[in-house]
């Protein structure tokens, strides 16, 4: 097992008019071939930075210093951009957090798939798309002749992270760089890529270093494990260690703030009164065009009926694709059903006037999945809480007295309000999200994964907040994740979807305790845990 990378005081530092601001401070540590190293910390820890510096990625501003960065006998302190090419994508891959942004929109899945043998390996383009269709298949994607002819659009963000899974590991690099692999993906896809992870190190000797918020992925995919904090590396050991005795104070913060999967939470008023009621609800979106021209209807909801009860957390969980989000977006009528009732507190939706929908809006908010493109980048703080104010009519100082108690009621001081979104944290602009859904004291607040993008501590103080609010304004929740540990945490009952169907709904003690579907067995059994190490 020879040593593959070395790292020696490396730094990354970006000027301003005044000083300058350290994002990594003087890091140092060695990779072995076949070893996985993960790294984890908070949101601006330095994480992402450390890596983007090892492979010449850093923003054109970064000032970047090392004594020494040797990757497989090769300098990279003063390797040249045209050599850095050459090893990134055939001796170094990277898998990026946001395959959306990484995929090029204007080209298919399988051109773009295909480009990485032709040029990494020389093969033709027949031998290519056929190495391509396989490694689709690797991870997890079915029909994948189809999905080489589509574009990212097309593709679910699920979907998006295998392909950008398949292209990292195509050429089964010497040193393969995770950044969040598995942010956007359920727990049994999660499962699959940990398992293609840990065979790649394993067969091909090659090394890993993976970057995740969720500790209790890096407890199973990792060999070592180095803990990052304002730039610098407060502690490093094997995963058992790490895990099991933390020494430094942010390792144990960090390890404390996992979701407890051991106990339940105290269960509130499930039955009672029913605020909301889907009835064999149906969702078709036009697919490709069959014989004789019919378009043929693909069924994203499949005849789903539930009852929402005032004052509970009903858990929606299922893989991505499943028709979790597309039915809490039929629900809003931000999508048109195709067949089926939805009641909301005793009234059919569907027959609702203009100003029916304005009240509905007011009493149903959404809590959206990614706080970067939900808040609109060239609007403050202040604006974007004003914007449902005034939709509702309100203005003046009544709407700065709800903004500034909006604020507070956040962990957010007033200064927050004139503040732009690239000005904020991960963690501070999830909490604006969610201000601006309770901001016209809606009843009905749909949380579509509010916490998937965050690192566990933050997780840990945004579920809290959630939770805090539903106690002081009664609030009534459906609470979507891929996150069992987070599902389980928050939730009175529990929803399981697969193929647009609901396969089990029980109480959360039942469904974890007693599943009877077997895709609810297989859900549970994926899920990463700590006991791995």
């Amino acid at each position: 097992m020879g040593k593959l990378l070395s790292v020696k005081n490396l730094s990354v530092e970006f000027p301003n008019k005044k000083s300058r601001l350290t994002a990594v401070n003087g890091v140092s540590f060695e990779l072995y071939s076949g070893v996985s190293l993960g790294i984890v910390g908070e949101s601006g820890s330095g994480k992402s930075m450390l890596v983007s510096a090892l492979i010449g990625l850093l923003p054109r501003n970064a000032l970047f210093s090392a004594d020494e960065v040797n990757f497989d006998g090769k300098n990279l302190v003063d390797i040249s951009e045209k050599d850095m090419v050459k090893l990134r994508g055939r001796d170094i891959s990277m898998i990026f957090q946001d395959p959306a942004a990484s995929l090029s929109p204007t080209d298919t899945i399988g051109k773009q798939l295909s480009e990485v043998f032709s040029l990494h390996e020389g093969l033709k383009k027949r031998e290519a798309d056929e190495k391509s269709i396989d490694m689709l298949n690797k991870v997890g994607i079915n029909e994948s002749r189809l999905r080489m002819k589509q574009y990212p659009h097309e593709l679910s963000g699920g979907m998006l992270q295998r392909v950008m899974i398949a292209m990292a590991l195509a050429c089964k690099p010497k040193l393969l760089i995770a950044d969040e692999p598995t942010t956007a993906l359920d727990v049994t896809t999660q499962k699959q890529i940990l398992i293609l992870i840990k065979e790649l190190c394993e067969e091909l000797n090659t090394a890993a270093i993976i970057i995740s918020h969720d500790l209790r992925i890096i407890a199973e995919v990792s060999d070592r494990v180095l803990v990052m904090k304002d730039g610098r590396i407060v502690e490093e050991a094997e995963s058992k260690e790490i895990f099991n005795k933390p020494k430094s104070d942010y390792a144990k913060l960090l390890i404390s703030s996992i979701p407890d999967m051991s106990g339940f939470r105290e269960v509130g008023q499930t039955k009672g009164v029913v605020l909301l009621t889907v009835e064999n609800l149906k969702v078709s979106f036009a697919g490709r065009k069959g014989l004789f021209g019919r378009t043929e209807y693909i069924p994203a909801v499949d005849g789903v009926s539930f009852d929402v009860y005032k004052g509970e957390t009903l858990g929606l969980v299922g893989e991505s694709g499943c028709g979790k989000s597309t039915l809490s977006r039929t629900i809003l009528k931000l999508i048109k059903k195709t067949s089926g009732r939805i009641v909301f507190d005793g009234e059919e939706i569907e027959s609702f006037s203009k100003q029916d929908m304005k009240c509905f809006r007011k009493r149903v908010q959404l809590i959206f999945q990614n706080s970067y493109s939900s808040l609109n980048p060239r609007m403050t703080v202040r604006e974007s809480l004003f914007a449902p104010l005034n939709n509702l009519g309100i203005r003046g100082e009544e709407a700065e007295e709800r903004v500034k108690r909006a604020l507070y009621e956040i962990g957010l001081n007033e200064g927050f309000a004139e503040r732009y979104p690239h000005e904020l944290s991960g963690g501070q602009k999830q909490r604006i999200v969610i201000a601006r859904a309770l901001i016209g004291e809606p009843e009905l607040v749909i949380c579509d994964e509010p916490v998937s993008a965050l690192d566990v501590s933050i997780q840990a103080e945004i579920l809290a907040l959630l939770e805090k609010f539903k106690k002081e304004k009664g609030l009534t929740y459906i609470f979507i994740s891929h996150d069992l540990g987070v599902v389980k945490n928050i939730s009175d009952r529990v929803m399981v979807m697969y193929k647009g169907r609901i396969v089990e709904e029980n109480s959360t003690r039942e469904i974890f305790e007693n599943p009877k579907d077997d895709y609810t067995k297989e859900l549970l059994a994926s899920i990463p845990g700590i006991k791995a190490v």
